[in-house]
């Protein structure tokens, strides 16, 4: 179970993963952001952000029989593989 509070609300207030619009299919867009994401934390301290976005994405966004699925979109964008750490890639 997921704790909406404060903390959660910081965290998706920083942009690291925001939902943006529909694609042709009416799938809704996910943009996860690497960069804003504070990879010095452990990987479950995400957990609780990333877990309410998806809720919310399959509450409203999503249309039954039309829309099931989603696109996740990943901006690596000045991050290599090498800077993130590796409990993050399992």
């Amino acid at each position: 179970m997921t704790d909406f509070d404060q903390t959660t609300i910081k965290k998706l207030e920083k942009g690291a993963m925001y939902t943006y619009g529909c694609d042709k299919g009416m799938r809704p867009i996910i943009i996860m952001q690497v960069k804003k994401f504070d990879l010095t934390i452990p990987v479950m301290e995400h957990y609780n952000p990333v877990y309410y976005l998806l809720l919310t994405v399959i509450a409203f966004k999503m249309v039954p029989y039309h829309a099931e699925k989603y696109n996740i979109l990943v901006d690596f964008d000045d991050i290599s593989f090498r800077d993130i750490p590796i409990l993050y890639l399992k």
